[in-house]
């Protein structure tokens, strides 16, 4: 793998997560109201 393709990987991985942790604290949030 070169450091390129690395770079994209995280940056993706990144994005989903941001994703993901926004999604569940949401639906976090709205069923506790």
């Amino acid at each position: 793998m070169t450091n390129d393709q690395m770079i994209i990987l995280l940056s993706i991985l990144g994005v989903l997560g941001l994703l993901a942790g926004y999604f569940v604290t949401t639906r976090l949030f709205g069923e506790s109201r």
